[in-house]
């Protein structure tokens, strides 16, 4: 989902909405002393079309100038805002909070659209402050459409009320909905008599564009076991990001061509790098928390001589390719062949 950083809802989400000309103002607001108070001054000086005060609640600008802020508001109907529990943490001299919300915006014709995010709030210590004073202001906000029943985020960041292991359940129903036995036997009792258990490893980072003492993100990285063969076994991956949202991850793979100069497929002819593609499934994969990498050896034949392996690190809120190496010779030898390092196809 994207991430409006230093920004909050602004144009870019109520920019189509249209307001009656005559729309009753509700009373002022104007409440700095918590973070849900803060947002629902937000909406209430938008809704009183009092935009300087609403620009003002912000660390950094909202939009690219002032006169496109207000003019992202110039027809707006009227915005309804509920804020839930906020959490919230301290660091270096300020404490920042995470404030989960509902917000309804409603249009001239009666179009009811509906959001949920969360929003940061920073507070910096009025005791160490000198002149001129710095109140709480708003340093994040991220918002997405969302249905008819709408939910305040499982999870807003550090200190969210998304519990240590994640949504494991949400995650399972997920995957159940998209592979049946013939696709992933994990879901067989006669294969696993277990059942399906997710590993899951909890993510914490920042974006390059968050402030330098700007809380931890909190995301969670699943890990399904789909299938096990004679040498290899298959993982399917979930990351749930930090307002609660599952998607199945694919990882990106250089698509190889491999031709040889015997018939055992001993001897390598040639070797070309013709593309890449991703993958929802990886062979013999693993999870190291300390380097936040997901690595693969995928064998060819059981005997491992001939394989493929990749590492994917987390990055930004994603995966990304990192290092791959293929071994395409059945030789009984492992000499593998690096194709990427770093992030950058080396084979040539």
């Amino acid at each position: 989902m994207p991430v409006l950083s230093r920004a909050a809802l602004g144009a870019v989400i109520l920019a189509a909405l249209a307001a009656p000309a005559f729309a009753q103002q509700p009373p002022f607001l104007d409440d700095r002393s918590s973070g849900p108070a803060l947002i629902r001054s937000l909406y209430n000086a938008i809704e009183r079309q009092e935009y300087a005060r609403a620009w003002d609640y912000f660390a950094e600008p909202p939009a690219a100038s002032y006169e496109a802020y207000v003019a992202g508001y110039a027809d707006t109907a009227s915005v309804r805002i509920t804020t839930g529990n906020a959490s919230e943490e301290g660091a270096a001299g300020s404490v920042y909070f995470e404030v989960p919300v509902i917000l309804e915006a409603t249009a001239t014709d009666g179009t009811v659209s509906v959001f949920v995010g969360c929003y940061t709030v920073r507070q910096v210590n009025p005791a160490i402050q000198d002149p001129p004073f710095r109140p709480m202001q708003i340093t994040a906000g991220r918002l997405k459409a969302a249905g008819g029943d709408a939910a305040f985020p499982s999870n807003c960041g550090a200190g969210g009320s998304a519990s240590a292991g994640g949504n494991a359940d949400r995650v399972m129903a997920i995957f159940t909905a998209s592979y049946d036995d013939d696709i992933c036997i994990s879901l067989s009792r006669e294969y696993n008599p277990e059942g399906v258990t997710p590993d899951v490893y909890e993510l914490r980072f920042n974006y390059a564009s968050d402030e330098p003492d700007f809380g931890a993100r909190v995301f969670h990285l699943y890990r399904v076991w789909c299938w096990r063969g004679a040498y290899n076994e298959g993982h399917i991956y979930y990351l749930e990001d930090d307002l609660g949202d599952i998607r199945q991850l694919a990882f990106a793979h250089p698509d190889v061509e491999v031709t040889y100069a015997d018939e055992m497929n001993e001897v390598l002819d040639g070797l070309a790098v013709v593309g890449f593609t991703a993958s929802a499934e990886l062979s013999l994969s693993d999870f190291d928390p300390a380097t936040g990498t997901i690595s693969e050896f995928a064998k060819w034949r059981g005997l491992g001589d001939a394989a493929s392996s990749g590492r994917w690190v987390f990055d930004q809120g994603a995966f990304r390719l990192d290092y791959y190496q293929v071994d395409p010779t059945f030789n009984g030898e492992i000499d593998p062949i690096t194709i990427v390092e770093d992030g950058r196809v080396v084979f040539d």
